[in-house]
């Protein structure tokens, strides 16, 4: 086996090996309640921390410490763990670009009947649309866009849009288009955690949107409307937030009720959360001796038959 390929070996069955151990230890870890943020974080961990491991302890310790040579055979313990590794990898990949080309498949169909929205109150380039349910949609992950069927514009009121409008923004503000990708990809956008990030997720955009107690009854009285002009629609399979994206209609009512206008909107610091995850890999992989040690664990495992 050549030098290349072994590293490629024992890097996806680092991955493979951090990532399964991490997946079954979040399972027994208690919610720590429903802020989206915390969700993110405990969704993306396993595949975060298992990338971290893999590539910024596993390959550098191989490759600063295992002689140039060719020819050294890898035993079926570590082509097993490498195999898991490569088919969590591509999985997570396969997720990823399903998401994307159902986002753009979409966003296809709506700009076939497109035109351009004045941009207050929107704050984004906005459009309406004829879609097949009353959508209310920001589609796109660096240029986002906001697309409204033209039955929401006919039946919401101006302050009720405007309302509807300040929840957009808020998931734009947000980047939640970025982190529905992110936490879709490493769990799958159907799973429990996907899910539950999501619901919270338009927890969040809610409190943010409704900075007074009229924008809180408002929001959800355009809700409710939205709820009787044909149901609701999840679009959970892409990474396109909407207005409204499943989760129990009569819970964000009965919040947004509650809401008052000295209510502070919850912030997004998701990318506070990566950067933390991302510094405690680098201070990882600067404690001395860590590196040879580690070297020590993957020669071992290569030679196991």
């Amino acid at each position: 086996m050549s030098f290349a390929l072994l590293a490629t070996c024992v890097t996806l069955a680092c991955f493979g090996a951090v990532h399964a151990a991490l997946r079954a230890v979040v399972r027994f870890v208690p919610r720590g309640g429903d802020r989206d943020i915390v969700l993110f974080a405990r969704g993306i961990a396993p595949a975060a921390f298992a990338a971290i491991v893999s590539l910024g302890v596993g390959l550098p310790a191989f490759l600063l410490f295992e002689p140039r040579h060719d020819g050294e055979r890898a035993g079926i313990v570590l082509l097993s763990a490498a195999a898991i590794g490569a088919w969590q990898v591509v999985r997570m990949a396969a997720r990823a670009f399903g998401m994307l080309r159902l986002s753009r498949a979409l966003m296809r169909r709506w700009s076939a009947s497109a035109a351009p929205l004045q941009r207050s109150p929107w704050g984004m380039p906005a459009f309406a649309v004829d879609a097949d349910f009353p959508v209310v949609a920001v589609a796109g992950l660096i240029r986002p866009r906001l697309f409204v069927d033209r039955r929401v514009l006919e039946s919401c009121s101006e302050a009720e849009v405007e309302a509807i409008a300040a929840h957009e923004r808020a998931h734009v503000r947000r980047r939640d288009n970025v982190r529905r990708l992110i936490i879709g990809a490493c769990e799958g956008p159907l799973s429990a955690s996907a899910t539950s990030w999501r619901q919270a997720a338009e927890h969040a955009a809610d409190a943010y949107a409704a900075d007074s107690a009229r924008r809180a009854l408002d929001l959800a009285s355009a809700l409710l409307k939205l709820a009787r002009l044909a149901g609701t629609r999840s679009l959970e399979g892409t990474a396109v937030s909407t207005v409204h994206d499943g989760g129990s209609l009569d819970v964000r009512i009965r919040r947004l009720i509650y809401l008052s206008g000295s209510h502070k909107p919850e912030g997004g610091p998701s990318a506070a959360v990566l950067v933390l995850i991302l510094l405690s890999g680098a201070a990882a992989a600067c404690v001395p001796g860590l590196l040879d040690n580690v070297h020590h664990v993957l020669e071992t495992i290569v030679r196991l038959p």
